[in-house]
């Protein structure tokens, strides 16, 4: 049987329940994503934040021990949508891991705008991900939808 790794950057919690849901799920090592400097600004200051930061395609520091990601093949990724597209702390993570061979499962949380570019910026920015079909979860969507989900990408039967 494969090991998973669910990687993922939460702010409010809705990325981080939806890892733990998935956890529970599939057998998987959960990891969350943690920078050096917590994004504990005020909505429409941080707003002005991620937009600096996806332009500038910045890298913040983690505290994370990205080594441990390299044991993996099959890793789920999760990132909240921010302003149309993955946190920050998520592409510093994909710059500093060896993504030949792995398999990234996209997943995300959002407030109605579905996972927005993100797909889109993951294939621009970084050309030799493999990608699988991702799910962006809106915060009252069903567990059935998940499971779903996971068959339609051979995770569970």
């Amino acid at each position: 049987m494969k090991k998973y790794l669910i990687l993922y950057y939460s702010h409010g919690g809705h990325t981080e329940n939806f890892a733990n849901e998935l956890a529970k799920l599939i057998d998987a090592d959960l990891m969350k994503i943690k920078p050096q400097k917590p994004y504990d600004y005020e909505y429409k200051d941080l707003v002005n934040v991620v937009l600096k930061e996806d332009k500038e395609k910045y890298c913040p520091e983690i505290k994370n021990d990205i080594e441990k990601i390299d044991n993996y093949d099959t890793i789920f990724l999760g990132s909240p949508t921010w302003c149309g597209t993955f946190a920050a702390p998520i592409r510093t993570v994909l710059k500093n891991i060896n993504l030949t061979d792995k398999v990234i499962i996209p997943f995300g949380t959002n407030g109605g705008g579905g996972f927005g570019k993100t797909i889109t910026d993951y294939k621009t920015e970084f050309e030799n991900i493999n990608l699988l079909k991702g799910y962006s979860k809106k915060p009252k969507d069903e567990e059935e939808l998940l499971n779903s989900w996971l068959k339609e990408i051979s995770i569970i039967k």
